[in-house]
């Protein structure tokens, strides 16, 4: 299991969208984020209390609703 601790987003397109997050990938939308065109990066800390993930040995992913230019950075930590 890999446990997220922090997501870093950012929408650099025209079209504003919503970021589906699953924790395998073709597994259940674990929470989502929208993102503005041209708005300042989200930034979410959780490393305090981190996000689990439910699968094994999966990857997490992440799937715009819109074709657009989004950046982001996903930090996981291995769970013990």
């Amino acid at each position: 299991y890999h446990d997220l601790t922090h997501i870093i987003a950012s929408n650099n397109g025209e079209t504003s969208t919503r970021l589906d997050i699953r924790d395998s990938t073709t597994g259940t939308i674990r929470f989502a984020l929208s993102l503005q065109s041209f708005a300042a990066p989200v930034v979410i800390n959780m490393e305090m209390t981190p996000f689990p993930q439910d699968a094994v040995n999966t990857a997490w992913t992440v799937q715009s609703s819109e074709w657009t230019t989004v950046d982001i950075t996903l930090i996981a930590v291995a769970r013990a």
